[in-house]
């Protein structure tokens, strides 16, 4: 199996572009914000419009973040091209945007990385979610965990449902 890395480096290197950005950016005015997988930064520029005390924005992908950098030039910006999971910072954020990030992953690391979530998440900070669902017409390739598919292109693609969201956050 190809890694995650180049294949998200090669989709993005071809001209992979999200256009549709999340809605449910909430008040994040004078906040600390982390977005988990920031793509070519359509969610970004829904942050930065907000006014965020600053913003850390990250991908495993290092041509997701090239491309991000190029659209959105902001001193309140800091940029990462790494994988979550070897993501070292002592800071806590008032936000976390964890929008269709958490369904790359494998069940173990699912945890992983909810659990790097809530540790880099300050007292009372919130966190925005949004992913895919179990019955969703994406739903399609094998399948190598439960609700778990590897597409063609060599992506692993989780479907949640309720009860594993609510026994995971």
């Amino acid at each position: 199996m190809k890694s995650q890395r180049d294949t998200w480096d090669k989709l993005y290197g071809a001209g992979l572009e999200w256009k549709r950005a999340s809605n449910g950016i909430f008040n994040v005015r004078n906040k600390s914000v982390l977005e988990l997988g920031v793509g070519n930064g359509k969610t970004l520029k829904a942050i930065i419009e907000k006014h965020p005390k600053n913003a850390v924005a990250i991908d495993i992908s290092e041509e997701a973040i090239s491309k991000c950098k190029a659209s959105i030039e902001s001193k309140k910006v800091a940029y990462i091209a790494k994988d979550f999971l070897k993501y070292k910072t002592k800071d806590k954020f008032d936000t976390i945007v964890c929008y269709y990030f958490l369904n790359n992953f494998k069940e173990k690391d699912r945890i992983k990385v909810v659990n790097r979530i809530k540790s880099l998440l300050k007292k009372d900070g919130i966190i925005l979610f949004e992913d895919f669902a179990i019955g969703d017409y994406r739903q399609k390739g094998k399948e190598i965990e439960i609700n778990t598919i590897e597409k063609e292109n060599g992506l692993i693609c989780h479907f949640f449902d309720k009860n594993e969201l609510k026994e995971l956050f």
